[in-house]
């Protein structure tokens, strides 16, 4: 056996040990791998929007599309929020990978490309807008780099990721939810530290002009600057970010997750008799979540004192969350420092003073299994809100559905808004992919750019984009225990040729 052929089965041997590492953890990620790794991403894509008939009660229904459309209408007009409760009415489905931040990532700016490309070719009326209820939950030093905005460049000859922060380093661990917003201040050092990377030779004078103009168009408007929170500032940045490359259609809008959540309890859980009020106020329903929600991601664990007890706590004079559990008749923080009653009155007053974040597992619940809206949402969502699910329908069969209303049982948990960067890359100082940003795209791809980048979508199978996603997918999910060497065994040049991505390999762009 020669030394290549040798290589090559050594590799075939850790891969099949990393889709092992990873799908033993996200079992649904690891189905959809199987039953549908051949579809080119645009394909798969396409298929997530489909979805099947509800019997969830109109009631419902209008109740969520009120108060999403009035917090849509709020900030981006009401013909875009009329066009969301068109297509709502008509596709009952929110996409729910994404956190609430600038769209910078390369996960997110894939994930949103692709859903971008599919709504253009799919044939139902009104799908004309991508919804995002996004996670607020997250601290500005997130991976998904909520602080601003990530842009490559060439340095020494290598490649560098360079970041435009609109927060200082002392706030990265502040959560997005509840924080005020940036000001003209934070946009003049932005603009200093591009200047800065002209004069250090990083970055090319052409390509901080362009950012300037940028600044000024987007994020330096009388609308941007009035606005009170910086969760406001990302939905309108993102909406007009993405008119950049696609002038008409589909629109992309970032609606934060929890405030939609927030809303529908002060509206109809608080003192109305529903599944949502009595899993906030019933004893018997408290008795039950830790039986059955234990340990989910996503949800908490009192044993391991993990995750938060239905909400978060913001207390007003804190800047960062903290975690809450019951005890007795309240939700208290580890500490004791900050408690709430389990009352209506005390939750009212709580969420209308931004004190309290919901949980995913709360926001799952209202908006899944109360609601019946589809959620397409990332590789880890597809396993645990299946696990939320199970869980869930268990748990009602123990208290009895009172509203004799089983909506959740039609809610697919397996759409998948594929994160993971497998059509937009850069050509890097040595030919390498470099995952775009969004700012990559703009900055550096000509007018021909997208065709790439969607011929790319139409041609990469869903297996190719995630299979080389699996080494770091593995190294996460064990948290870097890696006693067989797997994890760093493989290569993703390696990975690409072994699955043939290397021949379908386009760049929009390059750096050199």
């Amino acid at each position: 056996m020669n030394t290549q052929s040798k290589d090559t089965k050594e590799a075939s041997e850790l891969l099949r040990q990393l889709e092992q590492a990873v799908f033993e953890k996200r079992p649904v990620l690891g189905e959809t791998y199987r039953q549908h790794g051949d579809l080119s991403l645009f394909e798969f894509t396409k298929r997530q929007f489909d979805i099947p008939n509800n019997s969830v009660p109109e009631e419902r229904k209008h109740e969520l599309l009120d108060v999403i459309s009035k917090q849509a209408e709020r900030l981006l007009g009401a013909t875009i929020a009329q066009s969301i409760t068109t297509q709502l009415t008509n596709n009952y489905s929110v996409v729910t990978s994404d956190h609430h931040g600038p769209i910078t990532h390369p996960d997110f700016v894939n994930s949103n490309l692709l859903n971008s490309f599919a709504m253009q070719e799919n044939v139902q009326e009104g799908l004309n807008t991508i919804i995002v209820l996004s996670f607020a939950n997250v601290s500005l030093d997130n991976f998904s780099f909520p602080r601003g905005h990530l842009v490559h460049s060439l340095s020494s000859g290598g490649v560098s990721l360079n970041q435009l922060v609109f927060f200082p380093s002392k706030d990265r661990q502040r959560p997005v939810f509840r924080l005020p917003s940036y000001a003209k201040e934070s946009l003049i050092a932005v603009k200093e530290r591009v200047d800065g990377w002209v004069a250090d030779g990083i970055f090319g004078a052409k390509y901080a002009e362009q950012i300037g103009i940028l600044l000024e168009e987007i994020y330096n408007t009388p609308q941007m600057l009035s606005q009170p929170l910086f969760s406001d500032q990302i939905t309108l940045g993102n909406f007009h970010l993405w008119k950049k490359l696609f002038p008409s259609k589909p629109n992309l809008c970032y609606i934060e997750i929890e405030t939609i959540i927030n809303e529908l309890l002060l509206q109809y859980h608080l003192y109305q008799d529903t599944t949502v009020h009595r899993l906030l106020f019933d004893e018997e329903h408290h008795t039950l979540l830790p039986k059955y929600f234990e340990a989910i991601t996503g949800a908490f664990s009192l044993q391991n004192r993990t995750g938060s007890y239905l909400f978060w706590a913001l207390p007003k004079d804190q800047k960062y969350r903290m975690q809450l559990f019951k005890v007795g008749k309240e939700l208290v923080t580890p500490d004791g420092s900050y408690r709430v009653s389990l009352s209506p009155e005390s939750i009212g007053l709580a969420l209308r003073e931004k004190e309290l974040i919901p949980s995913t597992l709360l926001c799952f619940i209202v908006l899944g299994f109360y609601y019946g809206l589809c959620l397409i949402g990332g590789g880890g969502q597809t396993t645990y809100f299946t696990r939320m699910k199970e869980a869930y329908a268990a748990m009602q069969k123990v208290v009895g559905d009172g509203e004799k209303l089983t909506v959740y049982q039609d809610v697919p948990t397996n759409r998948l808004s594929f994160p993971y960067p497998s059509i937009a890359f850069l050509k890097g100082a040595k030919d390498e992919p470099v995952p775009a940003t969004f700012l990559d795209i703009l900055l550096y791809g000509d007018k021909h750019a997208l065709d790439v980048i969607r011929k790319m979508a139409e041609t990469v199978t869903l297996k190719q984009g995630l299979t080389r996603e699996l080494p770091g997918l593995a190294a996460m999910l064990h948290e870097g225990n890696d006693p067989g060497g797997a994890m760093n065994g493989v290569t993703s040049g390696q990975i690409d040729e072994m699955t043939g991505m290397n021949k379908r390999l386009q760049f929009f762009a390059s750096l050199t």
